[in-house]
């Protein structure tokens, strides 16, 4: 028998409410209400089971019924009365499958809520990433426009070292032409000073030339690419406000959708105590069915208990007859003392006229006595014959049985011995016949080897005439002395063909004796022993016919 699925207990409901609300999931609680709803199924296949067993109770209540009917007893029938109670405990059970399909559909209508919930937070992060970049951006605007100003600073830095280098190459140029000025004044001696002066200064003002080359270079670099930063942070400032408008929009949308998943959730988890509660209804009720199932339980056992009472005042009534046998015959013979001495008593009656009516009475109330105890004897006689009929149809039918089964019987012992003759018969016929054919195969292995003989010495023949004809191929003189070898060779097989039609009518002979034998052992005749002997002998016949009646060439 199968066990019954095990349902929720009230702790198990209070631990999965209690985790619902403080993880304030809605997938969870949807898993909740979805085991909550499998729950309501079991209970409502368990009150269906017990509306079943209640059926089959009242069933076994309706046979005890029939039978406290049929045997006469005064057993009370207060089981009998729970017929209401089953109609009530029913329209309860369709209640309860209603209610069930309610949470059903309840659950299905949070399992909604909590897939829009879910699809509302998937929002809600979309918009806190678009955020996020929002502000990276900005971030990186910010980061852009300081690079800007760095680089305007720089920009002007360069600018005065372009200022500081073009005052140097001034100086330098006002040195190099007093050098030029004291050179042209000067003695001899200080050429060479003059000279290393000079170039220490041209190569001072070429690396200024350079350096004022590459700063403004640097200056126009800068200018191009960094815009300004007024316009850098503009644009980052409106970007950033448009981004956060809508981050902003999008996270009220979603607020005013969290709000209505609250009002939803808190219906979701309203509804859900109102299923606890009627779950602790349904159990109440469950376990009054219980307390019912346990009351019909006894119910059955004491109209068990009663039955087998009933059986047992059977069996006292069945002694209580063949004791009213023993009274009824003790009463007959007491009748018929009786009557003898009522025969004495008339033949008193005659003599003793004087106490006719002392005796009269006593006659009466005796004849009242013997008719009271005449009705028992009369129906104690009919249930006896009754019963003796019954006994005698019983004894006749078990005889009628008893007969049959002894010709069963003598007839399975007959079949047994003319199986056992008919077996042993067969194993003799089996072993004649397996030594007949251990014999057929020896002429037939005889002959097949006489006849393997021939068609060697047929082949060896046939090479002879092969090498015959090459050699009357070759020279026309031998054809006279084939045609000679070739009768004689005719002849000789003529000779094997009759030797061979001899053994051919011995084959036959045998064949006719295996086929008169196995007809007489009522066996199928076995043709295919002694077939192979005869097909290849006529056609090495014709083939040696062809040899020799064949033209030369």
């Amino acid at each position: 028998m199968q066990k019954p699925a095990r349902l929720l207990s009230d702790s198990d409901i209070s631990a999965m409410l209690t985790e619902a609300q403080n993880a304030n999931h809605p997938e969870r609680l949807a898993s909740h209400v979805y085991t909550l709803a499998v729950d309501r199924k079991r209970l409502a296949s368990r009150i269906a089971e017990l509306a079943q067993s209640n059926n089959a109770y009242e069933q076994l209540a309706a046979q005890a019924k029939s039978i406290l009917q049929r045997e006469g007893t005064r057993v009370g029938l207060f089981a009998f009365g729970r017929k209401g109670q089953i109609d009530a405990m029913r329209s309860e059970i369709a209640a309860l499958v209603q209610q069930n399909q309610d949470l059903i559909k309840t659950g299905e209508q949070l399992r909604r809520h909590a897939q829009r919930s879910q699809e509302a937070s998937t929002q809600t992060r979309a918009l806190e990433r678009d955020l996020l970049i929002a502000q990276s951006q900005l971030q990186q605007f910010q980061q852009h426009a300081l690079d800007a100003r760095n680089g305007q600073e720089r920009a002007s830095r360069l600018e005065e070292d372009l200022i500081r280098a073009q005052s140097r190459i001034s100086d330098l140029q006002n040195e190099l032409a007093e050098a030029l000025s004291r050179s042209t004044n000067s003695q001899a001696p200080a050429d060479d000073e003059l000279q290393a002066r000079l170039a220490e200064l041209h190569e001072e003002l070429t690396a200024a030339n350079q350096t004022i080359v590459e700063l403004r270079s640097e200056i126009v670099r800068i200018k191009h690419d960094q815009p300004a930063p007024s316009d850098a942070m503009g644009y980052a400032e409106r970007t950033f406000q448009l981004r956060y408008n809508e981050a902003m929009q999008k996270l009220v949308d979603m607020e005013t959708r969290l709000v209505s998943t609250e009002g939803n959730l808190q219906e979701a988890q309203n509804a859900l105590q109102r299923a606890q509660q009627e779950t602790e209804a349904k159990q109440q009720r469950l376990d009054l069915l219980q307390a019912d199932h346990d009351q019909l339980m006894a119910t059955r056992s004491s109209l068990q208990r009663e039955l087998d009472q009933v059986s047992s005042q059977n069996e006292r009534l069945s002694h209580t007859a063949r004791d009213a046998e023993q009274s009824v015959q003790r009463i007959q013979a007491e009748l018929s003392d009786r009557q003898e001495r009522v025969r004495q008593q008339d033949v008193q009656l005659i003599n003793l006229q004087a106490s006719l009516r002392t005796l009269n009475e006593t006659i009466r109330s005796t004849q009242s006595d013997l008719d009271s105890a005449t009705a028992e004897l009369r129906r104690s006689s009919e249930e006896l014959v009754a019963s003796q009929a019954q006994v005698q149809s019983l004894q006749t039918q078990h005889g009628k049985y008893v007969d049959q089964i002894n010709d069963l019987i003598g007839k399975h012992e007959v079949l047994e011995r003319d199986i056992r003759i008919q077996e042993e018969a067969h194993q003799e016929r089996l072993a004649s016949l397996s030594s007949q054919l251990t014999e057929t195969a020896r002429a037939l292995a005889e002959v097949t080897r006489q006849r393997e003989a021939l068609q060697d010495h047929n082949t060896r023949m046939k090479e002879v005439i092969l090498q015959q004809r090459q050699v009357i191929a070759s020279t026309s003189k031998a054809r006279h002395e084939f045609k000679t070898l070739a009768q004689e060779l005719a002849l000789e097989v003529k000779q094997k063909d009759q030797a061979l039609g001899v053994q051919r009518l011995e084959i036959a002979a045998l064949r006719r004796q295996l086929d008169e034998a196995l007809s007489m052992q009522r066996v199928i005749p076995f043709r295919g022993a002694a077939t192979p002997a005869e097909p290849p002998a006529p056609a090495a016949e014709s083939q040696d016919q062809q040899y020799v009646d064949s033209p030369s060439p």
